[in-house]
């Protein structure tokens, strides 16, 4: 809704003080009424004068923040903003058709929408970077708007307030974590659905030794050694060095919680062909 300023309020006033008979002069009764410039700002509930900070993974998704003209415009609204904070543009966010700098956003004149003010969302599009490198902070500020009769301010009243929109960006990628210790597994697949203890260690160089990888099928511990990459995929050789079993072993470690998934295909012993999932989470 287009709001009437402070300005036609009072000269409203006055003409009704006038029509009863009152001299009524608005600057000799200590009123000294300005008209409000036009602005763009910020879109916050109610009447706060900021908008908390908006708090994110870097697991995707997006944030949306609502520019507003609350004073009214007869023409599009060319907004310009900019971006500041650590966070970098193409790796931790994105806008479309923005820079690295920032850009601009058009907020469109309805004028047959009596019910809103005129407003326009912009909406930062949060990238995944799979990379260890902290938390980042993304500020977007208005620096300013034109229509087609020139300058408008920017922050309400044409000041700092609802000028500023802050991101906090919370890292989710982890180091590859130490694997070693024990383990709660389910086997699944051919071998049947076998749940245990697994037991991890260190084999050095980025090796790690399985105590028994079959969940007892083979009648006794099988041990066997993965490998893992700084990503977390795991591979492991055709053949162990430790028992000298044959399989082909893929999967993945999550490298925050250390929790283990392999696919395992059996290359040898009468079983070949033969295929299982493990599961294991640390204890």
């Amino acid at each position: 809704m287009k709001y009437l300023n402070i300005y036609t309020y009072l000269l409203v006033l006055a003409v009704f003080m006038a029509s009863c008979g009152n001299d009524f002069d608005l600057v000799e009764d200590g009123l000294n009424p300005q008209e409000l410039p036009g602005y763009v700002a910020f879109n916050a509930s109610g009447n706060n004068a900021s908008i908390d900070p908006e708090d994110v993974g870097e697991d995707g998704g997006e944030v949306t923040f609502n520019i507003e003209n609350p004073t009214g415009t007869l023409s599009d609204i060319t907004v310009t903003y900019a971006f500041e904070g650590n966070a970098v543009f193409g790796t931790d966010f994105t806008v479309e058709g923005a820079s690295a700098s920032g850009g601009t956003l058009v907020i469109q004149h309805d004028p047959e929408d009596f019910e809103f003010r005129d407003n326009e969302d912009l909406v930062v599009s949060i990238l995944t970077d799979n990379a260890i490198d902290g938390d980042k902070t993304l500020e977007i500020v208005l620096v300013s708007a034109t229509n087609a009769d020139g300058t408008l301010a920017v922050g309400r009243g044409g000041t700092d307030l609802l000028k500023r929109a802050v991101i906090n960006i919370s890292d989710i990628d982890c180091a590859l974590a130490d694997l070693e210790g024990t383990y709660d597994y389910t086997i699944a697949g051919d071998v049947g659905d076998v749940t245990g203890v697994l037991t991890v260690v260190s084999g050095g160089d980025g090796i790690w030794v399985l105590d028994d990888f079959a969940g007892g099928a083979f009648g006794e511990p099988v041990p066997y050694e993965i490998f893992t990459a700084a990503n977390g995929d795991i591979t492991a050789p055709e053949v162990s060095q430790v028992s000298g079993v044959a399989a082909t072993i893929t999967g993945v470690v999550n490298t925050c919680t250390s929790s283990l998934f392999m696919n395992v295909t059996l290359n040898c012993c009468g079983g070949e062909g033969l295929m299982w999932t493990i599961t294991a989470t640390p204890q």
